[in-house]
């Protein structure tokens, strides 16, 4: 049984260890930050060169906190604006990147946020041309301006915080997202999607549950993906094993 205290980092290497989908050459569910970032990148980079003409909305979506959430932290604040400048710096290669970036943070970012981006270089230029880049956009105008500038350029929301199903519409593409799942106050496994891919409901022992298709998955006008086939199918999984054990 896993403790949902545990740090992201552990909880992710204990429920993915061999796991691979499809085969050769195919990606496990991600063990640590830097082969989140590695897999975030790289499915936004697919997103945008498989998405419309000139713009798109791309979402990627993991936890950001040793708690498993997306809550506003010091710990939070430096794993998103890491990942922001790792998506930045490889869309901006000259000659083979996507295009140069314009980073836009939430009207509501501390001090220490904003210091961070300038600490840390993350490059950005004012432009609306520019590929979007919304760092925890968390207020209805904020999630309609990325709407809006995808009109026009790609623009990545990166965690989007205080979200409900009227944030971003179905139009938008799920790049990437990584979501522990919950029953009884432990984590029996995780939903995953890197696009290409499908989405898939992996439980905690790295079995592929079962793959889902955006129309199985989200939410009916929206891109929130629907959690609860995803856990009815990890408790089961769960639970029937507890069964087994408790009969030997």
């Amino acid at each position: 049984m896993l403790n949902p205290t545990l740090p992201l980092l552990l909880l992710l290497a204990a429920c993915s260890s061999g796991l691979q989908f499809g085969g050769a050459g195919s990606s496990p569910v991600p063990r640590t930050q830097a082969a989140v970032t590695q897999q975030a990148v790289r499915a936004v980079q697919a997103a945008i060169k498989s998405g419309p003409s000139p713009g798109g909305l791309i979402e990627v979506e993991f936890p950001a906190s040793q708690q498993l959430s997306k809550a506003e932290s010091k710990e939070a604040e430096d794993v998103n604006v890491d990942f922001a400048k790792s998506l930045i710096d490889a869309l901006s290669v000259p000659f083979i990147g996507a295009g140069p970036c314009r980073l836009v943070l939430p009207t509501s970012a501390s001090r220490r946020l904003k210091s961070s981006c300038n600490a840390k270089r993350v490059r950005s230029v004012d432009s609306s041309d520019a590929i979007q880049i919304f760092l925890c956009p968390s207020s209805p105008r904020e999630y309609a301006d990325a709407a809006d500038r995808s009109a026009l350029s790609p623009t990545i929301i990166i965690n989007g915080l205080a979200k409900n199903p009227k944030s971003v519409s179905d139009a938008a593409l799920n790049a990437f997202y990584l979501k522990p799942l919950t029953y009884n106050s432990c984590v029996v496994g995780f939903l995953y999607r890197c696009y290409p891919r499908p989405w898939l409901a992996v439980d905690d022992t790295s079995a592929v549950l079962r793959e889902f298709e955006d129309r199985d998955i989200r939410v009916k006008g929206t891109s929130t993906p629907d959690l609860r086939e995803a856990v009815k199918l990890c408790s089961k999984a769960w639970d029937d094993r507890a069964i087994a054990a408790r009969r030997k």
